[in-house]
């Protein structure tokens, strides 16, 4: 049997993913051959994104969470299953699987989710702002920043072009 990916997107307040993770986790857990991945989207960025990701594959989709399978072995654009209904009769159809949640339950974890996302981006904005550029080598695009503690001190080292400097 092949190996097959769930791809879950979604805006990061929708009610519904709760239900379709739910559902996925426990086919991860439960099918040795699937795998899931989620993609969050802020609120303010949802329609754009979604919009950009159904014309890349030639998709039609209006909703979130925005669901599809791929095969992990061949790549490509991947299957699209739909929303949380289609993905929950996916399940039932194939695997004989249902899931339930309450409305209160999935709203709340809908706001858990949005107010994670927020965290999410602040901490990378702040990191990001935290990243200056090297003296003397301004000209060399910095391909990744990793940040080592090694107690008591922290070790920083930049790959810039290939090149390893420590500082």
């Amino acid at each position: 049997m092949r190996a097959s990916k769930a791809v879950i997107a979604r805006r990061a307040n929708c009610p519904y993913f709760a239900k379709a993770e739910l559902l996925a986790d426990y086919l991860q857990k439960n099918l040795p051959n699937f795998r899931i991945h989620k993609i969050a989207q802020h609120p303010d960025n949802w329609e754009q994104w979604l919009v950009d990701i159904c014309e890349k594959n030639g998709w039609k989709h209006k909703h979130s969470p925005i669901i599809w399978r791929e095969l992990l072995d061949r790549g490509g654009k991947g299957l699209l299953l739909g929303g949380f209904n289609d993905f929950l009769e996916h399940a039932q159809h194939y695997y004989g699987i249902t899931s339930y949640m309450l409305s209160e339950e999935m709203l709340r974890i809908a706001e858990e989710n949005l107010q994670t996302n927020i965290d999410i981006e602040k901490e990378e904005e702040e990191l990001k702002s935290l990243i200056n550029p090297l003296r003397g080598y301004k000209h060399y695009k910095i391909h990744s920043l990793v940040h080592l503690t090694i107690s008591p001190h922290t070790v920083s080292t930049c790959i810039v072009s290939g090149r390893k400097f420590l500082g």
